[in-house]
């Protein structure tokens, strides 16, 4: 018992360092992309609502501006983790992060994201929570930058020797062979194939998209 037990601490070990050392490498190389699909989403969301102001006298000015201040003050906590590299060591709890994105998500771009999020995620390593967020919000922004997406679901699950995270929305959907580097796909299927996981994806022109991810403990 206590061999096969060391064995599967080394085996643990070693699948965590190598997650964080891929995570560490691939955020510096995503550093002007990530700003470019969280941080301008933003602001781009932020200069609409200002347009929406100045036309719509009716819209409660306090209400809106406070919704601003929301998102300006995200935008800058996205692009200062994005320079330094922070990840969920400490700071924002992963799963207050990942709601926090879903929200901004939904108030900037229009959409509505069903989610069930398991609590019991506070107890993953912080490199499968980077993982997990990076799929996550990647999928979730395909859907409404690239499948136009009006209902996307989240759902996250995580079992004693399992987790499973889904994300399915009523896009327009792609073709697999339209795959492109461009989109995200080919860094989801990295992250998973890291954790160790697997990644499916389900989609075709007219019918959505489901990203089914699922990886072991």
């Amino acid at each position: 018992f206590y061999p096969r037990l060391i064995d599967l601490l080394f085996k643990n070990l070693d699948s965590q360092r190598s997650i964080e050392s891929y995570i560490a490498r691939e955020e510096q190389e995503r550093i002007a992309a990530e700003i470019h699909d969280t941080v301008l989403q933003k602001l781009f969301g932020a200069a609409c609502r200002i347009r929406v102001m100045r036309t719509n006298q009716e819209e409660n000015t306090e209400e809106a501006l406070a919704a601003l201040e929301k998102t300006l003050e995200s935008s800058m906590t996205e692009l200062r983790e994005a320079i330094y590299d922070r990840h969920f060591e400490g700071g924002t709890p992963f799963l207050t992060r990942l709601e926090q994105y879903l929200t901004e998500t939904e108030r900037l771009c229009g959409v509505t994201v069903r989610r069930q999020l398991d609590v019991r995620a506070v107890s993953l390593t912080p490199g499968q929570k980077t993982a997990l967020y990076r799929i996550i919000c990647e999928a979730v922004n395909n859907a409404v930058r690239h499948g136009g997406a009006h209902l996307i679901e989240v759902e996250l699950t995580v079992e004693p020797e399992q987790v499973s995270a889904a994300i399915q929305d009523d896009g327009g959907g792609f073709s697999p062979t339209q795959r492109t580097a461009g989109n995200g796909l080919h860094h989801m299927c990295e992250l998973a194939a890291l954790l160790k996981g697997q990644l499916g994806i389900t989609s075709a022109p007219g019918a959505g998209c489901r990203i089914a991810l699922s990886i072991p403990r």
